[in-house]
Protein backbone atom coordinates (compact mmCIF):
# COMPACT_ATOMS: atom_id res chain seq x y z
CA UNK A 1 0.00 0.00 0.00
CA UNK A 2 1.42 3.28 -0.72
CA UNK A 3 2.23 5.67 1.89
CA UNK A 4 1.87 9.12 0.44
CA UNK A 5 -0.61 11.22 1.91
CA UNK A 6 -4.13 11.60 1.51
CA UNK A 7 -6.23 14.77 0.54
CA UNK A 8 -8.63 16.14 2.73
CA UNK A 9 -10.93 16.53 0.55
CA UNK A 10 -12.96 13.46 0.20
CA UNK A 11 -14.30 13.89 -3.49
CA UNK A 12 -12.66 11.44 -6.04
CA UNK A 13 -10.80 13.50 -8.75
CA UNK A 14 -11.16 10.98 -11.22
CA UNK A 15 -14.89 10.05 -11.00
CA UNK A 16 -16.21 12.56 -8.34
CA UNK A 17 -16.94 10.10 -5.64
CA UNK A 18 -16.81 10.22 -1.98
CA UNK A 19 -13.90 8.16 -0.91
CA UNK A 20 -14.41 7.22 2.56
CA UNK A 21 -11.02 5.81 2.84
CA UNK A 22 -7.67 5.70 1.03
CA UNK A 23 -9.31 4.20 -2.48
CA UNK A 24 -12.09 5.42 -4.21
CA UNK A 25 -15.18 2.84 -4.20
CA UNK A 26 -16.42 3.72 -7.35
CA UNK A 27 -13.07 3.91 -9.86
CA UNK A 28 -10.50 2.45 -7.28
CA UNK A 29 -8.23 5.51 -7.60
CA UNK A 30 -6.25 6.23 -4.79
CA UNK A 31 -6.83 9.74 -3.12
CA UNK A 32 -3.81 11.15 -2.53
CA UNK A 33 -2.03 14.45 -2.87
CA UNK A 34 -1.32 15.75 -6.34
CA UNK A 35 1.68 17.28 -6.09
CA UNK A 36 4.42 15.48 -5.35
CA UNK A 37 8.18 15.55 -5.07
CA UNK A 38 11.27 14.34 -7.63
CA UNK A 39 11.42 11.41 -4.85
CA UNK A 40 7.66 10.42 -5.41
CA UNK A 41 8.17 10.42 -9.24
CA UNK A 42 10.99 8.33 -9.26
CA UNK A 43 9.87 5.83 -6.40
CA UNK A 44 6.46 5.90 -8.42
CA UNK A 45 8.05 5.05 -11.69
CA UNK A 46 10.10 2.19 -10.04
CA UNK A 47 6.92 0.60 -8.08
CA UNK A 48 4.95 0.79 -12.06
CA UNK A 49 7.67 -1.59 -12.76
CA UNK A 50 8.84 -3.58 -10.63
CA UNK A 51 6.41 -3.71 -8.08
CA UNK A 52 8.46 -2.52 -5.01
CA UNK A 53 6.35 -4.88 -2.75
CA UNK A 54 8.67 -7.44 -4.06
CA UNK A 55 6.56 -9.19 -6.87
CA UNK A 56 9.34 -8.53 -9.26
CA UNK A 57 11.88 -10.32 -7.64
CA UNK A 58 9.37 -13.24 -7.01
CA UNK A 59 8.46 -13.04 -10.63
CA UNK A 60 12.32 -12.55 -11.40
CA UNK A 61 13.43 -15.63 -9.45
CA UNK A 62 10.61 -17.78 -11.22
CA UNK A 63 11.47 -16.58 -14.60
CA UNK A 64 14.76 -17.60 -14.49
CA UNK A 65 14.78 -20.86 -12.57
CA UNK A 66 11.13 -22.76 -12.39
CA UNK A 67 10.43 -22.69 -16.31
CA UNK A 68 6.60 -22.83 -17.14
CA UNK A 69 5.19 -21.45 -13.34
CA UNK A 70 4.67 -17.66 -14.28
CA UNK A 71 2.91 -19.01 -17.35
CA UNK A 72 0.96 -21.45 -15.85
CA UNK A 73 0.66 -19.35 -12.60
CA UNK A 74 -0.98 -16.86 -14.78
CA UNK A 75 -3.74 -18.94 -17.06
CA UNK A 76 -4.88 -20.20 -13.82
CA UNK A 77 -6.31 -16.91 -12.52
CA UNK A 78 -3.32 -15.76 -10.06
CA UNK A 79 -2.10 -12.81 -11.46
CA UNK A 80 -1.72 -10.66 -8.78
CA UNK A 81 1.24 -11.60 -6.89
CA UNK A 82 3.45 -11.45 -10.36
CA UNK A 83 4.18 -9.13 -13.10
CA UNK A 84 2.02 -9.18 -15.67
CA UNK A 85 3.97 -10.78 -18.48
CA UNK A 86 3.69 -8.24 -21.38
CA UNK A 87 4.90 -5.45 -18.69
CA UNK A 88 7.83 -8.14 -17.21
CA UNK A 89 8.74 -7.91 -21.38
CA UNK A 90 8.93 -4.23 -21.64
CA UNK A 91 10.55 -3.49 -18.43
CA UNK A 92 13.31 -5.98 -19.45
CA UNK A 93 13.79 -5.16 -22.77
CA UNK A 94 13.95 -1.23 -21.44
CA UNK A 95 16.71 -2.65 -18.67
CA UNK A 96 18.95 -5.01 -22.21
CA UNK A 97 18.91 -1.70 -23.98
CA UNK A 98 19.33 0.67 -21.42
CA UNK A 99 22.33 -1.05 -19.32
CA UNK A 100 23.61 -3.29 -22.49
CA UNK A 101 23.74 0.25 -24.23
CA UNK A 102 25.79 1.52 -22.03
CA UNK A 103 28.05 -1.19 -21.30
CA UNK A 104 28.56 -1.97 -25.24
CA UNK A 105 29.49 1.73 -26.14
CA UNK A 106 32.81 1.51 -23.66
CA UNK A 107 33.47 -2.13 -25.13
CA UNK A 108 33.44 -0.69 -28.16
CA UNK A 109 34.83 2.46 -27.17
CA UNK A 110 38.21 -0.47 -26.01
CA UNK A 111 38.30 -2.08 -29.13
CA UNK A 112 38.74 1.04 -31.40
CA UNK A 113 41.69 1.94 -28.85
CA UNK A 114 43.09 -1.10 -29.55
CA UNK A 115 42.49 -0.26 -33.37
CA UNK A 116 43.75 3.23 -33.27
CA UNK A 117 46.84 2.35 -30.82
CA UNK A 118 47.97 -0.65 -33.56
CA UNK A 119 47.61 1.76 -36.25
CA UNK A 120 49.56 4.46 -34.87
CA UNK A 121 52.29 1.62 -34.27
CA UNK A 122 52.63 0.43 -37.46
CA UNK A 123 52.55 4.04 -38.98
CA UNK A 124 55.88 4.10 -37.06
CA UNK A 125 57.63 1.43 -38.25
CA UNK A 126 56.49 1.74 -41.60
CA UNK A 127 58.99 4.69 -41.70
CA UNK A 128 61.93 2.49 -41.21
CA UNK A 129 60.99 -0.57 -43.58
CA UNK A 130 61.46 -1.02 -47.46
CA UNK A 131 58.57 -0.54 -50.28
CA UNK A 132 58.41 -4.42 -50.04
CA UNK A 133 58.14 -4.67 -46.14
CA UNK A 134 56.22 -1.66 -46.03
CA UNK A 135 53.76 -2.97 -48.72
CA UNK A 136 53.00 -6.45 -46.66
CA UNK A 137 52.80 -4.74 -43.27
CA UNK A 138 49.84 -2.81 -45.06
CA UNK A 139 48.36 -5.52 -46.25
CA UNK A 140 48.79 -7.10 -43.05
CA UNK A 141 47.15 -4.39 -40.82
CA UNK A 142 44.28 -3.58 -43.33
CA UNK A 143 43.31 -6.97 -42.97
CA UNK A 144 42.45 -7.71 -46.68
CA UNK A 145 39.77 -9.46 -47.07
CA UNK A 146 37.52 -11.17 -50.28
CA UNK A 147 34.26 -12.60 -50.51
CA UNK A 148 33.39 -12.08 -54.13
CA UNK A 149 34.83 -8.43 -55.22
CA UNK A 150 38.64 -8.39 -55.25
CA UNK A 151 38.77 -4.63 -55.96
CA UNK A 152 39.72 -2.02 -53.76
CA UNK A 153 37.41 1.15 -54.89
CA UNK A 154 34.56 1.67 -56.34
CA UNK A 155 36.32 3.64 -58.97
CA UNK A 156 38.28 0.68 -59.75
CA UNK A 157 34.94 -1.77 -59.22
CA UNK A 158 33.52 0.78 -62.41
CA UNK A 159 35.99 1.26 -64.42
CA UNK A 160 36.79 -2.82 -64.53
CA UNK A 161 33.25 -3.20 -65.33
CA UNK A 162 33.08 -0.48 -67.66
CA UNK A 163 35.95 -1.60 -69.81
CA UNK A 164 34.23 -5.74 -70.04
CA UNK A 165 31.57 -7.17 -72.91
CA UNK A 166 28.67 -7.09 -71.90
CA UNK A 167 28.30 -10.89 -71.56
CA UNK A 168 30.69 -10.83 -68.70
CA UNK A 169 29.56 -7.53 -66.65
CA UNK A 170 28.25 -8.33 -63.55
CA UNK A 171 24.28 -7.67 -63.75
CA UNK A 172 21.36 -7.34 -61.31
CA UNK A 173 21.62 -8.99 -57.73
CA UNK A 174 25.36 -9.65 -58.31
CA UNK A 175 26.58 -5.97 -58.91
CA UNK A 176 24.91 -5.08 -56.19
CA UNK A 177 26.39 -7.48 -53.75
CA UNK A 178 29.93 -6.88 -55.08
CA UNK A 179 29.61 -3.46 -54.96
CA UNK A 180 28.53 -3.48 -51.24
CA UNK A 181 31.50 -5.64 -50.63
CA UNK A 182 33.58 -2.88 -52.17
CA UNK A 183 31.99 -0.06 -50.54
CA UNK A 184 32.47 -2.05 -47.08
CA UNK A 185 36.10 -2.68 -47.54
CA UNK A 186 36.88 1.32 -48.08
CA UNK A 187 35.49 1.77 -44.88
CA UNK A 188 35.93 -0.76 -42.43
CA UNK A 189 38.84 -3.42 -42.16
CA UNK A 190 37.30 -6.69 -41.53
CA UNK A 191 38.16 -6.41 -37.92
CA UNK A 192 36.09 -3.25 -37.90
CA UNK A 193 33.39 -4.47 -39.46
CA UNK A 194 33.44 -7.56 -37.23
CA UNK A 195 32.89 -5.15 -34.28
CA UNK A 196 30.19 -2.79 -36.41
CA UNK A 197 27.83 -5.52 -36.87
CA UNK A 198 28.47 -7.35 -33.61
CA UNK A 199 27.70 -3.84 -32.16
CA UNK A 200 24.25 -3.43 -34.15
CA UNK A 201 23.41 -6.97 -33.28
CA UNK A 202 23.88 -6.57 -29.68
CA UNK A 203 22.04 -3.69 -29.64
CA UNK A 204 19.41 -5.13 -32.34
CA UNK A 205 18.28 -8.46 -29.90
CA UNK A 206 15.50 -6.52 -28.43
CA UNK A 207 13.89 -5.59 -31.61
CA UNK A 208 14.70 -8.75 -33.33
CA UNK A 209 13.03 -11.17 -30.61
CA UNK A 210 9.90 -8.55 -30.19
CA UNK A 211 9.49 -8.81 -34.10
CA UNK A 212 9.88 -12.58 -33.99
CA UNK A 213 7.48 -13.14 -30.81
CA UNK A 214 4.14 -13.29 -32.78
CA UNK A 215 5.94 -15.75 -35.29
CA UNK A 216 7.30 -18.11 -32.44
CA UNK A 217 3.66 -17.98 -30.79
CA UNK A 218 2.21 -18.88 -34.11
CA UNK A 219 4.19 -22.16 -34.25
CA UNK A 220 2.95 -23.15 -30.98
CA UNK A 221 -0.41 -22.74 -31.63
CA UNK A 222 -0.18 -24.32 -35.08
CA UNK A 223 1.05 -27.86 -32.92
CA UNK A 224 -1.13 -27.94 -30.31
CA UNK A 225 -4.98 -28.65 -29.56
CA UNK A 226 -7.04 -25.67 -31.12
CA UNK A 227 -9.97 -26.80 -28.48
CA UNK A 228 -7.97 -26.50 -25.50
CA UNK A 229 -5.62 -23.72 -26.75
CA UNK A 230 -5.85 -20.60 -27.78
CA UNK A 231 -3.50 -18.35 -28.96
CA UNK A 232 -3.29 -16.13 -26.39
CA UNK A 233 -2.10 -18.93 -24.01
CA UNK A 234 0.36 -19.98 -26.30
CA UNK A 235 0.73 -15.65 -26.65
CA UNK A 236 1.39 -15.68 -22.88
CA UNK A 237 3.81 -18.87 -22.72
CA UNK A 238 6.14 -17.03 -25.64
CA UNK A 239 5.97 -13.89 -23.69
CA UNK A 240 7.60 -15.13 -20.56
CA UNK A 241 10.03 -17.60 -22.68
CA UNK A 242 11.09 -14.69 -24.71
CA UNK A 243 11.56 -12.48 -21.21
CA UNK A 244 13.94 -15.54 -19.93
CA UNK A 245 16.16 -15.55 -23.31
CA UNK A 246 16.39 -11.97 -23.10
CA UNK A 247 17.89 -11.74 -19.74
CA UNK A 248 20.19 -14.69 -20.93
CA UNK A 249 21.55 -12.95 -23.76
CA UNK A 250 22.09 -10.08 -21.47
CA UNK A 251 24.08 -11.53 -19.14
CA UNK A 252 25.97 -13.83 -21.66
CA UNK A 253 26.94 -11.15 -24.59
CA UNK A 254 26.96 -7.88 -21.79
CA UNK A 255 27.77 -9.66 -18.12
CA UNK A 256 30.22 -12.32 -18.95
CA UNK A 257 31.03 -10.88 -22.34
CA UNK A 258 32.78 -7.77 -21.01
CA UNK A 259 33.44 -9.02 -18.11
CA UNK A 260 35.59 -11.91 -20.11
CA UNK A 261 37.25 -9.09 -22.70
CA UNK A 262 38.10 -6.39 -19.93
CA UNK A 263 39.79 -9.26 -17.79
CA UNK A 264 42.09 -10.60 -19.85
CA UNK A 265 43.44 -14.13 -18.01
CA UNK A 266 43.50 -17.52 -19.00
CA UNK A 267 41.33 -18.42 -15.92
CA UNK A 268 38.67 -15.87 -16.20
CA UNK A 269 38.49 -17.35 -20.07
CA UNK A 270 37.35 -20.65 -18.78
CA UNK A 271 35.70 -19.29 -16.02
CA UNK A 272 33.57 -17.40 -18.87
CA UNK A 273 33.63 -20.35 -21.21
CA UNK A 274 32.18 -22.70 -18.43
CA UNK A 275 29.51 -19.71 -17.45
CA UNK A 276 28.58 -19.83 -21.32
CA UNK A 277 28.35 -23.31 -21.31
CA UNK A 278 25.81 -23.67 -18.38
CA UNK A 279 23.73 -20.87 -19.45
CA UNK A 280 23.50 -22.51 -23.24
CA UNK A 281 22.53 -26.09 -22.05
CA UNK A 282 20.16 -24.03 -19.65
CA UNK A 283 18.58 -22.65 -22.39
CA UNK A 284 17.74 -25.37 -24.73
CA UNK A 285 16.51 -27.73 -21.37
CA UNK A 286 14.38 -24.48 -20.18
CA UNK A 287 12.17 -24.95 -23.12
CA UNK A 288 11.51 -28.89 -22.42
CA UNK A 289 10.18 -28.04 -18.91
CA UNK A 290 8.70 -24.94 -19.56
CA UNK A 291 6.70 -26.44 -22.56
CA UNK A 292 5.64 -29.90 -20.23
CA UNK A 293 4.81 -27.82 -17.14
CA UNK A 294 2.60 -25.58 -18.69
CA UNK A 295 1.04 -28.07 -20.89
CA UNK A 296 1.09 -31.03 -19.54
CA UNK A 297 2.38 -33.65 -21.98
CA UNK A 298 4.28 -36.72 -20.94
CA UNK A 299 8.10 -36.75 -21.16
CA UNK A 300 8.14 -38.58 -24.66
CA UNK A 301 5.06 -36.20 -26.26
CA UNK A 302 7.58 -33.26 -24.43
CA UNK A 303 10.62 -34.36 -26.08
CA UNK A 304 9.31 -34.40 -29.78
CA UNK A 305 7.07 -31.67 -29.83
CA UNK A 306 9.59 -29.57 -28.48
CA UNK A 307 12.94 -30.80 -30.78
CA UNK A 308 10.01 -30.37 -33.86
CA UNK A 309 9.01 -27.15 -32.69
CA UNK A 310 13.18 -25.48 -31.93
CA UNK A 311 13.94 -26.81 -35.61
CA UNK A 312 11.04 -25.59 -37.38
CA UNK A 313 11.65 -22.24 -35.58
CA UNK A 314 15.69 -22.57 -35.81
CA UNK A 315 14.80 -22.86 -39.92
CA UNK A 316 12.60 -20.01 -39.69
CA UNK A 317 15.28 -17.77 -37.54
CA UNK A 318 17.63 -18.50 -39.90
CA UNK A 319 15.85 -17.45 -42.83
CA UNK A 320 15.63 -14.30 -40.53
CA UNK A 321 18.81 -13.93 -39.28
CA UNK A 322 19.70 -13.65 -42.82
CA UNK A 323 17.21 -11.10 -43.85
CA UNK A 324 18.55 -9.35 -40.33
CA UNK A 325 22.15 -9.57 -41.87
CA UNK A 326 21.30 -8.13 -44.93
CA UNK A 327 19.17 -4.84 -43.34
CA UNK A 328 22.45 -4.74 -41.20
CA UNK A 329 25.30 -4.61 -44.04
CA UNK A 330 22.96 -2.82 -46.26
CA UNK A 331 22.45 0.26 -42.87
CA UNK A 332 26.27 0.40 -42.29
Amino acid sequence: MSHHKLREDKTCQNCGYVVRKRFCPKCGQENIETRQSFHYLFTHFIEDLVHYDGSFWKTLKNLLFKPGILTREYLKGKRKEYVAPVKLYIFISFFVFFVGGIINTFSTQSDLENINFTTNNLTGERQNKSNDSLNLALSDFEEEWTITAKERTLKEYDSIQNSLPENLKDTGLERIIKRKEVELKQKYTLRELGLKIAEMTKNNIPKFLFVYMPFFAFFMWLFHSKKKWYYFEHGIFTLHYFSFLLLSFFITFFIIGSFSEYFEHWLIDIISFLAYLIIYIWMFIYFFKAHRKVYNYSRISTLFRGLFLLFLNMTFLIFGVVVYMIIILSLI
